[in-house]
């Protein structure tokens, strides 16, 4: 227990570092941008093909792969449902915000949160299996959130910019970690070295930028609404429990249900937010539900990793 807490904290520390570098402006304003584009597009990439490449093919790995892969589709399309019968049973208002909020439920920050805190706490084998889990769901939010964000409205016509945006570096990363694990041709020696001493950096510039980010966000507002707490409370408790009253009786490895289980922990996801707003939609409240659901997660991801750690004997 000790030795799983020592972990996260180290990892929520570096989030204070971030938070206080905000409030004392020791970082200008504006650096969350500039260290979130070297986290996603140079970085993170190195550590998923870093932590991919290594890992050893065996017959578990592709059946800890097939059953993470089948649990997440199964997963977005029942908490998409889930999130409008939870709106509809609370009477949310104003419905034109529905979408959003269904986006806030069902799609989580496994990526960029979701990758360091996993490879840290877990190990590059489990961020090799999130890795996997995170393909879908960029398949998913790049697809859906631009449709769904108008739930209510006139039907208009589809992006297709987004389709482009699925070509991201993370997500080419993904695949090319994706076939160098199938191929188990490993990489040079120098070339290993290299990708994994700069992917080793995405944990602390991660966790600095959502201890940046929070800093801004004015949570003692956003506690003043009580349905977005509702929306946050659920997605933060709410659907963990039910994804592990789902999982913990399937028939899968301990692996794939720990990572469909942490997943389901992790805040909710930013660039939803972005894509809102660049659909005409303003995205406050959505932003308002991943500011207080990333502040809960400092206290949820801790827990659920111990739990996750003790329930499964890993």
């Amino acid at each position: 227990m000790l030795t799983i807490f020592s972990k996260v904290l180290v990892i929520f520390l570096m989030m204070a570092v971030g938070y206080l570098a905000q409030k004392k402006t020791i970082l200008p304003e504006g650096a969350d941008d500039i260290m979130n584009a070297y986290v996603m597009k140079l970085a993170c990439p190195c550590l998923i093909i870093s932590s991919m490449a290594t890992s050893e093919l065996r017959r578990s790995a592709i059946l800890d792969t097939l059953q993470v892969a089948a649990g997440t589709v199964v997963f977005f399309i029942v908490t998409l449902l889930i999130a409008w019968l939870f709106l509809k049973a609370i009477h949310y208002t104003p419905k034109e915000e529905w979408g959003m909020m269904i986006v806030a439920i069902a799609f989580t920050n496994t990526g960029f949160m979701g990758f360091p805190v996993t490879k840290a706490i877990f190990g590059g084998y489990y961020l090799f299996l999130l890795v996997i889990q995170n393909i879908i769901f960029n398949l998913y939010m790049f697809i859906l959130t631009p449709m769904l964000v108008h739930i209510g409205e006139p039907r208009r016509s589809f992006n297709k910019s987004y389709l482009r945006s699925l070509l991201q570096p993370t997500t080419i990363a993904s695949f090319i970690g994706l076939v160098l694990f199938l191929l188990q041709t490993g990489l040079p020696s120098m070339v290993d070295e290299f990708l994994g001493m700069l992917g080793d950096s995405t944990i602390p510039v991660s966790m600095v930028i959502v201890g940046y980010q929070l800093a801004k966000r004015p949570l003692r507002d956003i506690i003043t609404n009580g349905k977005l707490v509702a929306v946050s409370l659920f997605r933060m408790l709410a659907i963990p429990l039910l994804t592990f009253l789902a999982v913990n009786w399937l028939p899968f490895t301990a692996p794939a249900k720990v990572i469909l289980l942490f997943a389901a922990c992790f805040p909710t996801a930013v660039i939803p937010a972005t894509i809102a707003a660049d659909e005409g939609k303003d995205p406050g409240s959505l932003s308002s539900v991943i500011a207080l659901t990333t502040a809960m997660s400092l206290a949820i991801l801790p827990l659920a990793a111990f739990f996750l750690m003790h329930w499964y004997g890993i």
